[in-house]
Order: C-alpha cells, then sequence, then structure tokens
C-alpha cells in the first residue's frame, strides 16, 4: 500500500510520504514503513521521526497521521486570522526584527508568502536605519508644484524613499520623506546623489 501525506489546501507545503505494509518477521504482526523525502518533527509523537525512515505499527501511523492533521489544521486557522493587513499595522512596528522574521517564516511555511511580506512590510515602516528590514533607501528629486496646482515652481525637493529591495518598483507604504528644498534642479541633484552615496 502506497499513500502520500498532502494538505489539500495547499499540496506542496509537506513532505511527500511513501509508506508500505509488511509482515514483520518476528512476530508477524502488520507494521508501516514510512520514507519521508526530508525530516519532520511534532511533539509527544508516538516515534522518533527525526530521521527520514520509520517503522511503526497502524495504530501508532494513524496517531500521526492525526497529529499531522491537527497541526495542518492549527497552523490554517493561524494564518487566515493574522494574515489581516489592518492588524498587521498595528502591531507589525512593535515587533523586534527577530518576532517579524520567525512570524513570518510562519506563513511561508503555511504557503503565504503575501501574509509574510504583509507583516515584513508592516514592520519595517518603523524600523530605523540600520535596521535589519530598513530596505534599500532612494533619494530622487522632484520640481515643487503649488498646493493649488498650476504651472511648476522654479524649486526643486529632494526625496527619500525605502524600498524592501533594490530591484522592487513600488516602495513600503509610508516611506515617502521631504529632505530638503532647491533654488534650481542640478543643486538638488547634487544633493540627492551625495545622499544616495551616503546611504548605500
Amino acid at each position: 500500500m502506497y499513500f502520500e501525506m498532502r494538505d489539500a489546501t495547499n499540496p506542496e507545503r509537506l513532505p511527500e510520504v511513501e509508506t508500505s505494509v509488511f509482515l514483520n518477521d518476528v512476530v508477524e504482526e502488520p507494521v508501516i514503513e514510512i520514507f519521508l523525502d526530508e525530516p519532520i518533527n511534532t511533539p509527544d509523537s508516538p516515534v522518533d521521526i527525526c530521521s527520514p525512515r520509520l517503522v511503526m505499527t497502524p495504530e501508532e501511523a494513524l496517531k500521526l497521521w492525526r497529529e499531522l492533521g491537527q497541526s495542518i489544521q492549527a497552523l490554517s486557522g493561524f494564518v487566515s486570522v493574522w494574515n489581516d493587513g489592518m492588524l498587521a499595522g498595528d502591531l507589525g512596528e512593535r515587533l523586534t526584527c527577530s518576532e517579524v522574521e520567525a512570524l513570518a517564516e510562519v506563513f511561508e511555511f503555511a504557503g503565504s508568502e503575501d501574509g509574510a511580506q504583509t507583516w515584513l512590510d508592516a514592520h519595517a515602516e518603523g524600523d530605523d536605519e540600520g535596521d535589519s528590514h530598513y530596505g534599500y533607501v532612494l533619494h530622487y528629486i522632484s520640481q515643487d508644484v503649488p498646493d493649488h496646482g498650476g504651472e511648476p515652481l522654479p524649486t526643486w525637493s529632494v526625496y527619500k524613499e525605502r524600498y524592501r529591495k533594490q530591484e522592487d518598483e513600488v516602495p513600503i507604504d509610508g516611506t515617502q520623506e521631504h529632505i530638503s528644498s532647491h533654488p534650481d534642479e542640478a543643486t538638488a541633484q547634487q544633493e540627492a546623489s551625495r545622499l544616495q552615496e551616503e546611504a548605500n
């Protein structure tokens, strides 16, 4: 008998499991041999499953199967509740870098990369320069325009934005910052270039 252990909602997350039933030569009782493509661990398991090969009775295999099912259900419930942008916005900045990284790993293991990034982005908004998730800093210039609209003013401003990675096209929400204003484009560009070199 062969079967695979899979989460129906996310079939890529669990190790592939191949099992076979055979008779123990000594006691003539049916046992199950399981081969894993990677080691797994569960608390209070009836057997030691740190190695990629295990042999257990059908009762032990059933107990292990139930434990894994309960773990999947608990993980799915956690992700469905905590994958919330408003919740991440309220709490993300209060978490330390190691705390938010541990939380992101849970989301990634559950197959929710968007959830992981939501929490990392929310946390990054409160990071200071030099912190792990501060990200890539971009300084750029833009010609000033009147608040009421109309023709651009002759002055130019330097702005700063943060990105998760240098290759990203969209900045982290809420990270745009006005740095300084200058009487002409050349002076503003010179200041932006100096700040960019210092930042990265």
